[in-house]
């Protein structure tokens, strides 16, 4: 169910950007890292170190969101709307740490059983960076066409169908191209949708965090989600409602 809000129109609230999300890498904590996502890494799933680069180059944008979403769950500020632009603050620009992130995030591999639905599976295994989990899921056949953005008329309705069917929370949405590789995709983006009882917000690490008025939700969000996969060829979108490992969403 979509939450109420009072704001009457869509406005940026925090800008935000991936700049110096190129760069080398923090070796000793990467290395680190890597050891700790394997050992929380669900059956099917290994970081794998062959795939493993000390120099970034191919965008931060998982670990940005992996993160803004671990800083929104774990903050105690009473107000949704002072919680997301503190929070969002934080991403203005990226950092050695977040690159470092990022590199061993890149690393995830299937192995030779993976699970049936590797795509959730991969991203348990992401968020496992800060000691997430998922609770709920989209379907995984949402489908938009990469080539007909901005068109004004697209068929959105397996899209607006899962986001009409969102409970509230905190979700990564993550939007693949994809492809028999031992990642399962060719490439993707991931950004977050906050959709709260108090106010809906969508964060993109490439432009920062956003708020939408209810009433203009899966127009939106519609939007923000097809003109990425747009820009970047990317067909399927889908949203992993996400929590602190042993909390319970409210």
């Amino acid at each position: 169910m979509l939450g109420n809000s009072s704001i009457r129109s869509t406005r940026q609230v925090v800008a935000g950007s991936m700049m110096d999300g190129y760069g080398p890498v923090n070796v000793p904590l990467v290395n680190k890292l890597m050891e700790d996502l394997n050992k929380k890494a669900p059956e099917g799933i290994f970081f794998d170190p062959q795939h493993l680069e000390y120099g970034l180059s191919g965008g931060v944008c998982s670990a940005h969101s992996i993160s803004f979403i671990k800083d929104l769950l774990s903050s105690k500020t009473p107000s949704l709307h002072k919680r997301v632009i503190k929070c969002a603050q934080n991403y203005s620009t990226s950092s050695t740490t977040l690159r470092t992130h990022q590199a061993a995030l890149n690393a995830i591999s299937k192995t030779e059983n993976p699970p049936e639905d590797f795509m959730k599976a991969k991203i348990e295994a992401l968020v496992a960076l800060h000691d997430l989990q998922i609770d709920y899921a989209s379907a995984a056949d949402i489908y938009i066409n990469d080539k007909q953005y901005p068109v004004a008329e697209l068929d959105k309705a397996e899209f607006y169908n899962a986001v009409e069917k969102l409970p509230e929370g905190i979700f990564l949405v993550r939007a693949i191209k994809k492809e028999d590789n031992h990642m399962g995709e060719y490439y993707g983006h991931s950004m977050a949708f906050i959709n709260g009882s108090r106010g809906q917000y969508f964060f993109d690490p490439s432009y920062g965090c956003t708020q939408i008025a209810s009433k203009e939700v899966k127009k939106k969000l519609y939007e923000c989600v097809a003109g990425q996969c747009s820009t970047w060829g990317l067909n399927y979108p889908r949203f992993y409602r996400l929590k602190l490992k042993g909390t319970e969403n409210e």
